[in-house]
């Protein structure tokens, strides 16, 4: 019994600490203090309150209130996969200790942290690296859609020219072989074109 006390208490704390961790952070109900914000955090953490875990991995993160060092956030976040490693903030965990959560969406996740209904799957749009490759997918899939288009011409319309005109004359009469092959190649060559101007743009982009 008394362990489930105890137990209980210092999830109470760990949620005070969270709290008004959270509030000098944001400068709601008290301060805005990044440094207090940090203190009440890692007051929380020292008693395993889950959520402060994943707050001190983004808090050293991004280095808000305290000295950036990627290290230390990845131990913090290892620490909230072993408690939690299915919840919330598992996704945002896994992505600080590899590496690959960028600035903008860590600083997003942290001040989300306190609303329980807030998503903290990163959102593809405000995500650099994949907005630039859903643009290109774009172009590339334009890029396809003129290549398609322009071969519906060479080899659907341009044989059905005449078809149901007052001449019933064979419609492979109307162009000689050399007039469908060249253009068969200047279709081809369009589409190239197409493609260089997407594969272009992307770069100046990227630059």
């Amino acid at each position: 019994m008394t362990d489930t006390n105890e137990t209980m208490n210092s999830t109470s704390n760990g949620e005070q600490y969270f709290l008004k961790g959270m509030a000098h952070l944001k400068g709601i109900g008290q301060t805005k203090d990044e440094g207090l914000a940090a203190a009440n955090l890692l007051d929380a953490s020292d008693i395993n309150h889950p959520i402060s875990l994943a707050a001190c991995a983004l808090l050293y993160f991004c280095g808000i209130g305290v000295t950036r060092n990627t290290q230390t956030a990845a131990e913090f976040a290892q620490k909230y996969l072993a408690i939690e490693p299915t919840g919330r903030c598992a996704r945002i965990a896994q992505e600080v200790i590899d590496g690959s959560l960028g600035s903008q969406n860590a600083l997003k996740a942290l001040h989300s942290l306190d609303n329980k209904n807030a998503s903290l799957v990163n959102d593809p749009v405000s995500n650099p690296d994949q907005a630039r490759q859903a643009k290109n997918k774009q172009n590339y899939m334009i890029g396809g859609g003129v290549v398609l288009a322009l071969l519906l011409v060479v080899f659907v319309l341009i044989p059905n020219i005449g078809s149901g005109g007052a001449s019933s004359e064979d419609p492979s009469k109307l162009f000689t072989s050399d007039e469908i092959n060249v253009a068969k190649q200047r279709a081809l060559e369009r589409a190239g074109l197409y493609r260089t101007e997407a594969r272009n743009q992307t770069s100046n982009e990227e630059k």
